[in-house]
């Protein structure tokens, strides 16, 4: 939330899932009934839904708008490459729920899902229109959302990864 301008920034995922009840194996639960769910519902491979799947929302808490909403990434590569899409020049599908981060002149995201080059973007993006201004490389899967601070005139951004053990990677701002 920016609350200089009054705009939040939201991650979402449409994720659809089936959720019911099981009897738990012998020995693993105290309890007759323990939740099942089932969040891989995809006829032939494919989702349920339209995409985007993952997407960032700004919305004007003083007016009450959306004022825009981005895919942010191009999407599974299980669902890029799908042959049944073969033929279409699809546009980004998003991915799942990024982290983000809010600055005075930036939403810094942090994709959760793996591009088609395996690499979890750390992106820069234009908080009045969602655009995509810069991207680097996270050696792994961000774990948590980024977060910022001074060091001396240098403003840092730091984010944990996932990693045996995890890993905090600090990346300077120019």
């Amino acid at each position: 939330m920016d609350p200089e301008t009054g705009v939040i920034y939201i991650p979402s995922a449409t994720l659809p899932s089936r959720s019911g009840l099981a009897i738990p194996d012998a020995g693993d639960a105290t309890l007759n009934y323990v939740r099942n769910v089932t969040t891989n519902l995809r006829p032939s491979g494919l989702p349920l839904t339209k995409p985007p799947y993952g997407r960032i929302t700004a919305i004007d808490l003083n007016e009450g708008e959306i004022l825009w909403q981005v895919a942010n990434g191009a999407g599974a590569p299980t669902v890029r490459n799908h042959p049944a899409l073969a033929d279409l020049d699809l546009p980004p599908l998003g991915n799942g729920r990024d982290q983000i981060l809010v600055t005075k002149t930036l939403l810094i995201s942090a994709q959760t899902t793996a591009n088609e080059s395996g690499e979890y973007p750390l992106v820069a993006r234009d908080k009045q229109t969602g655009a995509t201004l810069a991207e680097v490389a996270l050696p792994a899967q961000a774990i948590g959302p980024p977060v910022t601070y001074m060091s001396g005139d240098q403003q840092q951004i730091a984010i944990t990864v996932r990693g045996t053990p995890p890993e905090m990677v600090v990346l300077a701002l120019p």
